[in-house]
């Protein structure tokens, strides 16, 4: 639990998913700059103060409450599909795949051991419905990733951290203990060893890959690299230096230089006119998309969502 934060309110969460069939009423994007790829479609505002995560098109985040973290499952289409409370300190989640390509909600928890001493324990949840698949499971220590790694914080918190640990996105089991935990991703199960490792791009810094149309991007010290379905080259191209990728969504690859946004063909390598002419405001910018283009995007801390429903007063 976080400092100051009542024992009683931490016992008192309502930890086990509930089921919603919420429907998120549109949010008011009229200071914003919405891309026009966007433009045409029904956006909600799911109240996440958290890093979103997707599995296909189910989106999971949590809004930061005053006495809880609020975790919420929402759909492509706006719907809210289940809650669940968690103490503060627990802003640790991943969203995997178990073996048999089932999308999963890992969330951490903190309990009162025995001793009277607090555990950390990890539970998965089905993405879509909340219902419970494993947990909890006794881990060392807070959420550290990538995947499902999870860590005892150093002492003094400063320096390397103490024991950790992978558990199987399908069991919730231990991967096991022979050499150095570095990460489990999206339900691939073996560890990663920083000697024995396979290495697929050792000066990839950025990527970002589009659901629908299969394209992927990625920079590293050479630029720019575009991919298409087939991992068939389709530009290379430099970029200055700092330049981080936000995201690829059709033919069209967000760039963030700076303080300001640039956004090029994913073809040709040239600046696209992603955003009206004759907008104000701040821009908003893709972030995760599904194949069907729905999709979070951010403005500031702000998080929104473009479903898949069309907006009929734009349309």
């Amino acid at each position: 639990m976080t400092e100051g934060q009542d024992p009683a309110e931490v016992e008192g969460l309502d930890r086990v998913p509930n089921a919603s069939s919420e429907h998120l009423p549109a949010a008011d994007t009229s200071d914003v700059r919405l891309p026009t790829q966007f433009d045409q479609l029904v956006t909600v505002e799911p109240t996440w103060d958290l890093p979103v995560q997707r599995g296909g098109d189910v989106f999971l985040s949590a809004e930061e409450t005053d006495r809880a973290l609020v975790y919420r499952a929402v759909d492509s289409t706006g719907t809210v599909l289940w809650t669940a409370q968690r103490p503060l300190a627990c802003a640790g989640f991943v969203v995997t795949q178990d073996s048999e390509g089932r999308n999963l909600a890992v969330l951490t928890d903190a309990e009162t051991s025995d001793s009277s001493l607090s555990i950390t324990t990890a539970s998965a949840y089905d993405l879509g419905s909340g219902e419970q698949v494993w947990g909890p499971v006794e881990v060392p220590g807070p959420h550290t990733g990538p995947g499902l790694v999870f860590a005892a914080p150093p002492e003094g918190f400063m320096g390397e951290s103490g024991e950790s640990v992978a558990l199987d996105p399908t069991t919730g089991e231990p991967l096991g203990d022979d050499g150095r935990v570095i990460g489990e991703f999206d339900g691939t199960g073996p560890l990663l060893d920083l000697e024995s490792g396979e290495v697929l791009g050792e000066t990839v810094h950025d990527a970002a890959h589009d659901a629908g149309a299969g394209i992927t991007a990625f920079l590293d010290a050479d630029g720019l690299t575009v991919r298409d379905a087939h991992g068939e080259q389709q530009l290379a191209m430099s970029v200055r230096e700092g330049t981080t990728l936000e995201a690829v969504v059709g033919a069209l690859v967000y760039l963030r230089d700076g303080s300001s946004v640039r956004v090029h063909n994913g073809v040709t390598g040239r600046v696209a006119q992603a955003y009206a002419q004759d907008g104000e405001g701040p821009v908003a910018v893709p972030d995760l998309v599904t194949e069907k283009g729905a999709g979070t995007l951010t403005v500031g801390g702000r998080t929104v969502l473009a479903t898949e429903r069309a907006d009929e007063q734009k349309g």
